[in-house]
């Protein structure tokens, strides 16, 4: 579960009346759950606490005060309020639950596995608490019992959307990626406002190589949430469309990527290479020159950039990179026979010559050669 829908999911949870009290305490415990539904949770503790001191044993007023607590994040406060309430009525499940979902927020999971596991002894068709639970199981390495829990509580309480989200969530830790696929798929039916499970169905979708329903969810949210796009979801966009051989879309995306990554690389040389399908080779040239600035082994990008120079016709740029590799491996004989290929381009035959007759010295295979190098070079004999 994402504890960032932790507080909303609690107040769903059971809010039945416990024991009714009379006179001066009760008035003061309704005008409290008067100000807890209409949301001023510090007037409705002032009312709790008004009640409580009329009355110690105010089970109800020492719960919902807890809830109070909870919702301003007084972590502390809650805990002592659901642990007298826990002594108070022993068996009431809630408490326990209560206590257990608070330690699980604050990453307490020992503590908080022992509190879920008692709210569902006491209460064995408690959807929520095996929720929690669930969630407990996955943070401490726990998966199978995860996933139980999960379906458990999915039995129970079917029509509750967070838990086929955490099915589907512990599914992909599984790399059951259709199962949470389908799971995600079950949640946003049930609640398709929730754009958290667009976001993880997004993610399974690429692990499962559905590259095409990856990018619709891609799509989907950027229509709908577009300031809230995890920079690498572009990322993924990217390649999914490129996997469909989608190019174009492709380039747009890693523009997008390159604004957050603007130091990678990798990420140049993966644009480029989206450039080259496209057949535009003179920014396929550009992103691979600017991903050679950004990489300490700034070669490793020369034959990308000299083949495309070959390709549109730029002998003399493809001469300057050859001169650049030859300086460090002098003995590679095809960077020979590739810059004598060059220099015939522009007409120098002389250099031409001198670079085929290296080329063959190095070892370069004379029946792989040009034809025109193969004549020139009989001419010489």
């Amino acid at each position: 579960m994402s504890k960032n829908i932790f507080v909303g999911v609690l107040f769903l949870v059971l809010n039945v009346p416990i024991q009714a009290q009379s006179g001066y305490a009760q008035d003061n415990f309704q005008k409290g759950e008067i100000e807890l539904h209409l949301g001023d949770f510090k007037a409705a503790i002032q009312y709790y606490s008004t009640a409580i001191a009329a009355h110690q044993g105010y089970a109800e007023a020492y719960y919902s005060r807890g809830k109070a607590h909870l919702y301003l994040q007084k972590y502390q406060a809650a805990v002592d309020d659901f642990y007298t309430l826990t002594h108070l009525k022993p068996q009431y499940a809630p408490g326990y639950f209560y206590l257990g979902a608070i330690f699980y927020q604050v990453a307490d999971y020992e503590r908080a596995a022992k509190f879920l596991n008692d709210a569902i002894r006491l209460d064995s068709n408690y959807a929520l608490a095996y929720n929690y639970r669930a969630e407990v199981h996955k943070e401490l390495g726990l998966s199978t019992y995860a996933l139980e829990d999960y379906s458990r509580a999915i039995r129970l309480a079917p029509r509750e959307s967070v838990l086929y989200f955490g099915r589907g969530k512990c599914y992909v830790n599984f790399n059951r990626y259709t199962e949470a696929i389908n799971d995600f798929n079950k949640a946003i039916i049930l609640e398709p406002r929730q754009l958290i499970y667009y976001q993880h169905r997004l993610e399974a979708n690429y692990l499962a190589q559905n590259y095409a329903a990856t990018a619709q969810d891609f799509e989907y949210l950027s229509q709908n949430d577009s300031r809230n796009i995890p920079p690498h979801y572009y990322h993924l966009y990217a390649l999914s469309q490129a996997q469909t051989q989608q190019y174009q879309a492709a380039v747009v995306a890693m523009e997008q990527v390159l604004r957050y990554y603007p130091s990678q690389a990798a990420l140049y040389e993966e644009r480029a290479e989206y450039y080259q399908k496209l057949k535009n080779y003179p920014l396929a040239i550009v992103d691979y020159q600017k991903a050679a600035t950004l990489d300490t082994n700034r070669h490793k990008y020369s034959a990308k950039i000299i083949e495309l120079y070959e390709m549109v016709g730029d002998w003399q740029q493809t001469i300057t990179y050859l001169d650049a590799l030859l300086q460090s491996n002098p003995q590679q004989s095809e960077f020979w026979y590739r810059r004598g290929l060059a220099y015939w381009q522009l007409n120098d035959k002389k250099r031409a010559k001198s670079d085929f007759n290296e080329a063959l010295k190095l070892g370069f295979p004379k029946d792989k050669m040009d034809k025109k190098a193969a004549k020139m070079l009989k001419k010489t004999k």
